[in-house]
């Protein structure tokens, strides 16, 4: 059914994909873990993985640097005031590992975290590779998964492994932090 409707848009489905992967960034009614999904259901785990990481590059880009140019305004119309001081709060402490983190979990705003990095001027070379390092993992995930339709099994995984993989990275820091103040 989905593999249908993407091939109705012939050689143009990866651009729509991408496109919906940029509009998602905005609108917040499509996920892009769905938009992931489509991908590799409609394209296979190969092509599939490389349309998405493409999709979530350009899209990635397109709010980074909208972030970047238009700052507090764009924030203020997209976000929450409690989730615009949270998200901001994280990123500072957090930095990169933050964006990494919110990449690699399924149940916490990708779009959101693509805003607030260009907003407090972290290097964008940084976050693009902070956000590939985070999505790619899901991204092949979902590929290598996606014809089996088990998504729920998958999603569970996935939020397993992003938790325990913040756990660490607190852990880390904790330690860190202890060995400045010593």
């Amino acid at each position: 059914m989905i593999r249908d409707w993407v091939s109705r848009f012939g050689m143009w489905g990866p651009v729509v994909i991408i496109l919906a992967m940029v509009a998602s960034m905005f609108l917040f009614v499509v996920p892009n873990l769905l938009l992931l999904i489509i991908s590799s259901v409609s394209y296979g785990p190969l092509w599939g993985s490389v349309i998405s990481i493409i999709a979530v590059f350009v899209s990635s880009t397109v709010a980074y640097l909208i972030g970047y140019w238009v700052g507090p305004a764009i924030l203020k119309r997209l976000l929450k005031d409690k989730t615009r001081a949270k998200l901001t709060e994280l990123v500072k402490d957090y930095g990169v590992g933050a964006i990494i983190l919110f990449r690699l979990s399924p149940i916490l705003s990708n779009e959101a975290i693509s805003f607030i990095p260009a907003f407090l001027r972290i290097n964008y070379k940084k976050f693009i590779l902070a956000t590939l390092v985070g999505s790619i993992p899901v991204i092949a995930i979902l590929a290598f998964t996606a014809g089996e339709g088990n998504f729920k099994t998958v999603l569970i995984w996935l939020s397993i492994i992003s938790l325990v993989v913040y756990i660490v990275y607190l852990i880390i820091d904790i330690r860190r932090k202890k060995k400045r103040e010593t």
